[in-house]
């Protein structure tokens, strides 16, 4: 009984520890597609964090992200705040929502959980 607490324990650790990992930037940007009006879009998958949470998009062009959340559990990345975008909402887990992020001018533009948790950045260049 008590090896199966002891195991039960440091998973439950183990799961805390990983699902708090989210401010961990991806090392290699990914680039928004881009239609032929100019408009940018990118799909953001949420699970415990944000998936591609580094995002390469022209500059003075907007662009659209479109975040869907498929989390087993609950996390705070599911309380998404894009101040680009003027955006502050909670995602039902399995939906999607379109954030529509205005053209930028270069620079380095943050998205994150409700908590400053899970991060991601929006690098316009």
């Amino acid at each position: 009984m008590r090896c199966l607490l002891t195991l039960l324990l440091c998973l439950g650790m183990g799961l805390f520890i990983g699902g708090c990992s989210g401010d961990q930037l991806d090392k290699m940007p990914t680039t928004a597609l881009e239609e032929e009006d100019g408009t940018q879009h990118l799909e953001i998958m949420i699970n415990h964090g944000y998936q591609p949470n580094l995002i390469e998009a022209k500059a003075g062009y907007p662009l659209e992200l479109t975040f869907t959340r498929k989390e087993t559990t609950e996390s705070c990345a599911r309380d998404l705040v894009v101040p680009t975008a003027s955006y502050e909402g909670t995602i039902p887990n399995g939906e999607s929502v379109v954030v529509h992020v205005p053209a930028q001018e270069a620079g380095e533009y943050p998205f994150y959980c409700s908590m400053n948790m899970m991060k991601g950045v929006i690098r316009f260049k």
